[in-house]
């Protein structure tokens, strides 16, 4: 998971570097991004320690991440009950957002959605290829 992790970090500092050049955050007054890095090492628990941590220690005002489902659930759990945004791309189980935390937010379809439509898919390509 190190180089997914990696890519990740490359991509928010593209975006970060970008906005913080063009000003800041122009509805907080021109506020620089910083981001600050906690590696779960995939572990949940480890995840649920860093995500205390930044929350705590660091003072972050959201939290984005975690690849793995798992990791996404220990660390979302912390943010709930800080009440500290967390934001997740990546992680698919269907139980992260049946548990109708008021402060995850993921962008990313589960795994119910992603094979629906992969047999939609299917399906489709069958009817095409067979007439």
């Amino acid at each position: 998971m190190a180089l997914i992790g990696r890519d990740q970090v490359n991509a928010f500092n593209l975006v970060i570097d970008e906005v913080n050049a063009a000003g800041g955050i122009k509805s907080l007054g021109g506020a620089r991004i910083e981001l600050v890095i906690g590696d779960t090492k995939g572990n949940p628990k480890t995840g649920a320690a860093k995500a205390e941590r930044l929350i705590t220690e660091a003072k972050v005002h959201i939290l984005v991440g975690a690849f793995q489902s798992a990791v996404t659930a220990t660390c979302s759990e912390v943010a709930e009950i800080y009440g500290i945004p967390f934001l997740n791309q990546d992680s698919t189980s269907p139980g992260l957002t049946a548990r109708n935390f008021t402060w995850f937010f993921r962008t990313t379809p589960h795994d119910a959605i992603l094979v629906k439509n992969m047999i939609d898919l299917v399906k489709d390509i069958e009817k095409k290829e067979y007439r």
